[in-house]
């Protein structure tokens, strides 16, 4: 039984083409913030079908050698970078660790860029990501340009000058479907619990 459909899916490229047109009105490129997850595996898969140039930047912070060795071997196009700031500045700087509340890291390493960014955020990881909308943007203003052609799911955003988030409503079962039709390599950890 397939639990992503093929018109979850379209719609998901749908987006992604319309967020790579706004991108390129408002003279930004568009960068797909991959982890190497099985979220961001799905979001890479879905801009490779929609046939948009973007770029895939995996933000390295305090992650896993095997999930970075897995990026290497099996995503080589994504380029992998470090911020100013490490991992454990942060958390000096803040004072606290981040919890699955309070996600200060995701903000400083994977959403706060200068370019439209794609994300594999979904509103069914945490209570904060439920109230995300598909499409941000900075600025009310400049956000009201393209209420139109996202609807509902536009809000100002804080993160990225345009963030784009196109599996926002899709349920952990039908990403694991999505991963298992197209046989995308995934890490191994998840394999392991």
């Amino acid at each position: 039984m397939h639990l992503f459909t093929e018109q979850f899916e379209m719609e998901a490229i749908e987006h992604i083409k319309k967020f790579s047109r706004i991108a390129q009105m408002e003279g930004l490129p568009v960068e797909l913030g991959f982890s190497g997850g099985k979220d961001s595996i799905v979001c890479y898969s879905m801009c490779e079908r929609s046939g948009i140039r973007v770029e895939k930047n995996f933000y390295y912070a305090f992650e896993d050698p095997d999930v970075v060795r897995f990026i290497r071997e099996k995503y080589p196009d994504v380029t992998i970078r470090r911020k100013e700031k490490s991992y454990f500045q942060l958390i000096r700087e803040k004072g606290f660790l981040p919890t699955s509340d309070i996600r200060y890291c995701c903000e400083y390493f994977k959403e706060n860029t200068k370019n439209a960014q794609i994300t594999g955020v979904r509103r069914q990881e945490s209570a904060g990501r439920k109230k995300r909308k598909l499409f941000e943007m900075k600025g009310k203003k400049n956000a009201r340009k393209y209420l139109d052609v996202f609807s509902e799911n536009c809000r100002e955003s804080g993160y990225a000058p345009l963030m784009l988030r196109p599996i926002l409503h899709y349920r952990t079962e039908e990403i694991w479907d999505y991963i298992r039709r197209y046989g995308l390599p995934y890490p191994e950890l998840y394999d392991q619990g």
